[in-house]
């Protein structure tokens, strides 16, 4: 039997493929453990599982080492990058705690539509018709969600958590945007331990303010 040969493209169009499939799934999950968690512990259990997966990934790669290796402006950009990643997260478990999942769905992948607008100042990429006219129907998409569809029927009930949710999605597409200038393998695994960070803190805070409430 003949190899099956898949080339770099087709393989990176099967891999974002999954990523999408399996990220449309996350509102569901939310909406089933928003009956027992709230969104700052959701967000912590979700973090860690993820900085400790891609932990195990780098030692069996034999790559760890190499964080040990970064300067401090490295580092820094990394601390900035693992904050706009703990406010993505953020922004969007807050939205689907606040929101029909489906319209949140959609809004949150409004992503693309900014990283192709950042790109065009951070990557300094060129605009063609083809993102002119991809942007133009993705905010369309969005304009028919917010206003579901019937714009005489406009209401503005959960506006501000669509538009939070929106928010979140240029945290994501920011962070998206100068993560392709970093050049080395494993800054991700800095980035999430950050972000990790970020959680724990924001939860001690939130638990301060409830415990505060109460009494």
């Amino acid at each position: 039997m003949s190899e099956l040969n898949i080339s770099q493209q087709t393989l990176g169009i099967i891999y974002i493929s999954l990523c999408i499939f399996l990220w449309s799934l996350l509102g569901i999950f939310v909406k089933f453990a928003g009956s027992s968690l709230d969104h700052y512990q959701y967000m912590f259990y979700s973090s860690i599982v993820s900085f400790l997966s891609l932990l195990v990934v780098a030692i069996f790669n034999k790559k760890a080492k190499e964080i040990l290796s970064y300067s401090k402006k490295v580092l820094i950009f990394l601390l900035f990058l693992g904050f706009l990643d703990f406010a993505f997260y953020l922004l969007l478990y807050f939205g689907y705690h606040n929101a029909p999942s489906l319209e949140v769905l959609v809004i949150q992948y409004t992503w693309p539509i900014f990283i192709v607008i950042l790109s065009l100042i951070i990557l300094k990429e060129e605009f063609t018709k083809r993102k002119f006219f991809a942007v133009l129907l993705g905010f369309v998409g969005v304009a028919l969600v917010i206003t579901k569809g019937d714009i005489s029927s406009f209401s503005l009930n959960s506006i501000d958590v669509l538009l939070v949710v929106m928010l979140s999605a240029f945290c994501f597409a920011l962070f998206s945007a100068f993560f392709l200038i970093l050049v080395f393998d494993e800054p991700i695994l800095i980035v999430y331990f950050v972000g990790l960070a970020f959680v724990v803190m924001a939860g001690l805070v939130n638990s301060i303010k409830v415990k505060k409430a109460r009494n």
